[in-house]
């Protein structure tokens, strides 16, 4: 749990927060990103590593700056996430472009634009910027790297590494390889296995870069007996992250609406004034590496309290699939505008979210810096 003190202080005069919110730690992600980058130069051996956040990841303009302003570049998968991040005033040399969601407009916009490198998703991307290559006929900046499918269960993203070879061949302007490893499943082990056969299939062509999104969570941080990766320490090399920077730093609060205890069920019912549509997900994730805590404020004197009772948290919408969280302190003190605290919640929150779903209010934004609050 992080932040609990300063969350208490604004708890206790109800002028100051409009609930459900989210809170956001600086101290957290600049304690995430240290930890981030020790990590990664003990895995490439090089003292400075290239570093893009994922903008999916939360694209709240104050986090994305703060995070930017922290030596990141940007990654980001549509055209609305492109021009948001123009507008933020991040140089393009600093933005990386991955997905599918690239129409013919955008891909135009993007070279021209001398992005830093798009990370082309298919055949038929590669063949439409063949074409728009060899028809503007000027040298421009845009790198571009091909996505590798490693996925052993779906083919939907990137390559495979049998097209590879071909695809090197066919298109001289791919100058690196991206590939992403999938949500906290990185490991060493793993890595190591997806470059080495992405190198076999690429040592017969050219020296590529590498740009990969290595799955983290903060319990791959906190490893200590991370060894390095000959292959990156040879190669260029950059990383693309979004969860594991922000899920730690965020928290969600909200009141309490209706507590239900009926005598043949032996957990009572809670539903808070908020949900999946501002979390996007349940709770109970058993795929989780970071477990899910679950607390309890009283609104009245901003005290933590916690009983022994067994309770299902449920969210407002009209549904009874909004599970949020089971949990087993729940206190029989707790009353009807009460808050229940939930972490942790930065990442694919509110931007992931149902938030259109019988048009309930969104979730409001808070950043918390040396201990005071901002609204974002």
């Amino acid at each position: 749990m992080i932040e609990l003190e300063t969350i208490k202080k604004y708890i206790q005069n109800p002028d100051t927060l409009s609930y459900p919110c989210i809170f956001y730690s600086e101290a957290v992600i600049k304690q995430n990103i240290a930890l981030l980058d020790d990590f990664l130069k003990k895995l490439t051996g090089k003292k400075e590593v290239q570093k893009y956040f994922s903008c999916k990841a939360n694209p709240n303009a104050t986090l994305v700056s703060f995070i930017y302003n922290q030596g990141f570049g940007l990654d980001v998968s549509s055209e609305r996430e492109f021009t948001f991040a123009l507008s933020l005033g991040i140089e393009t040399k600093s933005i990386t472009v991955s997905g599918p969601a690239k129409q013919d407009h955008f891909i135009e916009r993007l070279i021209l634009s001398e992005i830093k490198a798009l990370h082309i998703d298919s055949i038929d991307e590669a063949n439409f910027i063949k074409y728009f290559l060899e028809t503007y006929k000027k040298d421009l900046k845009t790198n571009f790297t091909l996505r590798v499918n490693v996925d052993e269960n779906s083919n939907k993203l990137g390559v495979s590494i049998e097209q590879l070879s071909e695809c090197l061949i066919r298109y001289p302007f791919i100058s690196g390889i991206h590939f992403y490893l999938g949500r906290e499943k990185f490991s060493k082990k793993r890595l190591d296995q997806e470059l080495q056969k992405i190198s076999s299939a690429i040592a017969p062509h050219r020296k590529l870069t590498f740009s990969i999104g290595l799955g983290l969570s903060l319990a791959d941080l906190e490893i200590n007996q991370i060894t390095i990766c000959e292959l990156l320490s040879n190669h260029e090399c950059s990383f693309e992250m979004g969860r594991v920077i922000l899920e730690t730093a965020g928290v969600y609060l909200a009141k309490i609406l209706s507590i239900k205890k009926q005598k043949d069920f032996l957990a009572t019912d809670v539903i808070i004034d908020g949900g999946i549509q501002h979390l996007a997900s349940s709770l109970i994730d058993f795929k989780r590496k970071i477990p899910a805590d679950v607390v309890f404020f009283k609104k009245s004197s901003g005290e933590l309290v916690s009983g022994e009772d067994q309770a299902n948290i449920y969210g407002s919408l009209c549904l009874s699939s909004d599970l949020l969280a089971i949990v087993d302190n729940f206190s029989r003190e707790l009353k009807r505008g009460d808050i229940v605290y939930f972490y942790p919640c930065g990442a694919y929150n509110i931007n992931a979210s149902p938030s259109n779903f019988i048009m309930q209010n969104l979730a409001s934004e808070y950043f918390i810096h040396n201990g005071e609050i901002v609204k974002v």
